[in-house]
């Protein structure tokens, strides 16, 4: 099996236990808009599968992925969960929201950042790290310029995974039309968002996205002969070829916590063939 379903199948019976647990947590995040309980419980199993010893998320927004990270850090004695963000929503909204049911003892495994990716000088934090979980969450080309000429020189020299979010596999995804029905091409992610009732949505190769950075994600992955691989293809086909697998999930876990359709994607530079390529910042930071 592929990391998402074999994760999934190896940590079902954690994911059950805590299944109460997560669905409380992300009742009090409440925003499932931007991850439902079921994407909450792939995540939550692949971190579990991973054992990182260190987490790193890159855009927290209301703090979905914060939230579920810090659970799994519990699970995972001495793992680390570091945010960077540019939102307060965490600090306005929601950690006050979780905090009747938590304690503040519970936050001790996380250190949020209300600061500008940019600006970071991740070098300190990643070189001591073993196993690296990175989320990629925040959107547009500068932080794609940060990521991909600071952050995966650094990674590259780890057992790492990079998990990517807002992205639908559109062998899939039955509603991603293949008509323009009189919208305009998409120009990045700015103009879908201001007009997204005129702009489409891109489709690039099965990619079917808003967000800017698949486009030197892929770039990036091409050029270092790795594959960003769609975790929706891959739980779909690892289940179809497992069908007894997929019948102890249904079986053994809640219905709410489980979907074969979850829409994200992974890469590891632990993949490429080697020799490796990063790109020379065209930004100024810090």
């Amino acid at each position: 099996m592929h990391l998402p379903a074999r994760a999934y199948y190896n940590q079902r019976h954690v994911v059950n236990e805590d299944s109460g647990t997560l669905r409380a947590l992300a009742q009090a995040v409440a925003w499932p808009t931007d991850l439902s309980l079921a994407q909450w419980c792939s995540w939550y199993s692949v971190a579990l599968e991973f054992q990182p010893d260190l987490i790193i998320e890159l855009g927290r927004g209301m703090g979905n992925s914060t939230t579920l990270f810090t659970l799994a850090a519990h699970r995972m004695p001495g793992t680390k969960v570091f945010s960077f963000c540019l939102s307060d929503q965490w600090d306005r909204l929601t950690r006050p929201r979780l905090l009747p049911l938590t304690g503040e003892a519970w936050f001790a495994p996380l250190s949020t950042y209300l600061i500008d990716i940019c600006e970071v000088d991740f070098t300190h934090l990643i070189l001591p790290a073993k196993r690296i979980l990175l989320l990629w969450d925040a959107h547009g080309y500068v932080v794609a310029d940060r990521v991909l000429s600071h952050i995966m020189p650094l990674l590259a020299q780890k057992e790492h995974v990079v998990i990517c979010h807002d992205v639908s596999d559109n062998r899939l995804y039955p509603d991603a039309p293949r008509q323009y029905g009189g919208k305009t091409i998409w120009r990045g992610m700015d103009s879908y968002y201001a007009d997204s009732d005129r702009t489409s949505r891109t489709n690039l190769f099965w990619l079917n996205t808003v967000v800017d950075q698949f486009v030197p994600i892929l770039d990036f992955c091409w050029r270092n002969r790795i594959d960003l691989r769609s975790a929706d293809w891959e739980m779909k086909g690892d289940m179809a070829d497992n069908p007894l697998a997929l019948a102890e999930i249904e079986r053994e876990t809640p219905s709410d916590c489980f979907s074969v359709m979850n829409h994200w994607a992974y890469f590891s530079l632990n993949e490429s063939p080697g020799p490796l390529t990063f790109p020379t910042s065209a930004m100024r930071c810090g």
